[in-house]
């Protein structure tokens, strides 16, 4: 079938899956995998108003075939293997950008997160994981604490737990080979970005449901934009926040930090933000 409404289509695979496939943009997929077929709940990210799609129709066609389904639109075109519910993501032309290199996990989960509430019998976990071109380069997840720009080879959690693991988590991967995936879960869960397997990115989470967006693009600036159009524009920080900062000796008390200012003051030296290491806490963090 032909169609240009945001209808979903949803296919069973052999394994018991459900998987939801619904084109927001001519570039964009999102995806949502379950084992019950019931999508009627809005993901995380559209609940908590962090995801605001447009609401313009996308054009797209369906083809169904005995082992697999291609959803394609003007921009982009999902194929998923209705054995194993892997997916592949192709661009303009047919140019395969990414895929699935093992078959995805939506299933129940009955070990609890640590930190989290015990997990029921009916909780989720998930896990997922696409390959990796031998020059692929992989960037975002927020401001990661001693973590490289470039983020293949590394393993991080998306939660902010004692200041130690993520400053600022943001579940989104952006690759040199013009795709992208933004993830839709609250639940803590981890990027394995060629750490375990150096050709392969796995997501996993021992709670909820697989849901994620999954976006064709150009260059890294490319699909930055298009990572906007799901979120909207970032905010501006106040003009303060652009200035110069400088952070105070992790020993230092009230006295040290006060002469520190007088000092930027004395000598002329601009200096618009003041910030205190975590020893300044009677528990740290």
């Amino acid at each position: 079938p032909v169609g240009s409404s945001r209808a979903a289509m949803v296919v069973l695979i052999s394994t018991g899956l459900h998987v939801r496939i619904e084109p927001i943009a001519p570039h964009t997929f999102h995806i949502r995998i379950n084992r019950t077929g019931c999508f009627e709940a809005p993901t995380p990210l559209t609940r908590l108003g962090v995801v605001s799609p447009s609401s313009a129709p996308v054009c797209w066609e369906m083809k169904m075939r005995e082992e697999d389904m291609d959803l394609s639109t003007e921009s982009a075109s999902l194929q998923v293997d209705r054995r194993s519910g892997e997916l592949s993501l192709y661009g303009e032309a047919g140019t395969l950008l990414t895929r699935q290199n093992r078959p995805p996990r939506s299933g129940c989960e009955t070990q609890a997160d640590p930190g989290d509430a015990p997990a029921r019998a009916s909780d989720d976990g998930f896990d997922m994981q696409f390959a990796l071109a031998a020059e692929e380069r992989i960037y975002g997840l927020g401001d990661q604490l001693d973590a490289p720009l470039m983020k293949r080879g590394c393993n991080i959690a998306i939660s902010f737990r004692n200041g130690k693991e993520v400053h600022a988590p943001v579940p989104l991967l952006l690759s040199s080979e013009r795709w992208g995936l933004l993830m839709d879960t609250d639940r803590r869960h981890e990027f394995d970005v060629g750490c375990s397997f150096p050709d392969a990115v796995r997501i996993h989470g021992r709670r909820g449901e697989l849901a994620f967006y999954l976006f064709a693009g150009g260059g890294l600036a490319e699909l930055l934009r298009k990572y906007a159009e799901l979120t909207g524009p970032a905010a501006l920080l106040p003009v303060w926040a652009y200035g110069l900062s400088f952070n105070c000796n992790q020993q230092a008390t009230a006295r040290d930090m006060l002469e520190d200012a007088m000092k930027f003051r004395r000598e002329g030296i601009p200096c618009d933000m003041i910030g205190l290491e975590p020893a300044w806490m009677d528990r740290p963090f």
